[in-house]
C-alpha cells in the first residue's frame, strides 16, 4: 500500500480559463504544488499499472470564529464539512495530480472512497493499493 500526504488546504478542480492560444489552467501552480509533494513521498521510476484502490481523506479547515463547543463537535464527527467546493472537485484535481508519477492513467482506479472532514490542520492523506496479483 502506498500512502501520501499532502499538507495545505485541499484544491478543488477548476475548468480551464480562456480560449485558444490564450487558455490558461488556473490551478498551475497548486498543482505543481502538489505534484512536487507527491513525488519526494513516491519516488519510484515508473507509475503503477493494473487496476488500483484509492482512497482519499480530505481534512478541512475549521472556521476561525467556531465556538469551543462546536469546535469539538466538527472533531469528533458529529458536525460535517456540507460547504463548497464539493467533493468531486477534490478528487478530480488530485486525480490529475497523480497521473504520470503515481498511476499511469486515471481510468485504472476501479474502486475509490472519498471523505471530506474537518481535521486541526489542512491536509489530504491518499491510499493507494494495487489490485494486480
Amino acid at each position: 500500500m502506498i500512502l501520501i500526504e499532502i499538507s495545505g488546504d485541499p484544491v478543488p478542480w477548476a475548468a480551464h480559463r480562456g480560449y485558444g492560444k490564450r487558455a490558461f489552467n488556473p490551478r498551475k501552480e497548486q498543482r505543481e504544488k502538489y505534484q512536487w509533494q507527491i513525488k519526494a513521498q513516491y519516488n519510484q521510476l515508473d507509475p503503477l499499472s493494473g487496476p488500483l484502490k484509492v482512497d482519499y481523506t480530505y481534512f478541512v479547515g475549521i472556521p476561525k470564529s467556531t465556538s469551543k463547543i462546536r469546535r469539538m463537535q466538527m472533531l469528533n464527527g458529529k458536525m460535517h464539512p456540507i460547504t463548497r467546493p464539493d467533493i468531486d472537485n477534490y478528487d478530480k484535481f488530485l486525480s490529475d495530480c497523480l497521473t504520470d508519477i503515481v498511476w499511469q492513467d486515471d481510468s485504472q482506479v476501479i474502486e475509490k472512497m472519498s471523505r471530506k472532514i474537518y481535521g486541526e490542520r489542512e491536509k489530504t492523506i491518499i491510499r493507494i493499493e494495487s489490485l494486480s496479483l
